[in-house]
Formats: structure tokens, sequence, C-alpha cells
């Protein structure tokens, strides 16, 4: 039963998991907000290309 406690504490596979989880999300919340932020110009840029094509 100790070894198992020992074992379980040790464990650091869900702990990675989770960083690795909350490090996707705010990559995600970083991309969402940049292509909010440049949501104008973006679609300036693209009306200008698409009406000299």
């Amino acid at each position: 039963m100790q070894s198992l406690v020992i074992r379980l504490c040790c464990n650091e596979d869900g702990a990675t998991m989770i960083e690795y989880a909350l490090m996707l999300s705010l990559i995600t919340l970083a991309c969402i907000a940049a292509v909010n932020y440049l949501q104008g110009s973006l679609s300036n840029s693209f009306n200008h290309s698409a009406n000299s094509i």
C-alpha cells in the first residue's frame, strides 16, 4: 500500500498533460485575439485583392 501511495505521488504524467492543455488553450486564445484585432485590416486587404483580380 505504501509503495502505491509513493508511486502515485511521484507520477507526473497527469501534470504534464494539464500543462500541455493549458499551453494549447493560451495559444488558441492568443490566435483568436489576434484574428479579432486584425479582422478589419485583413478584410480590407482581401477585398482590395479581390477587386484587383
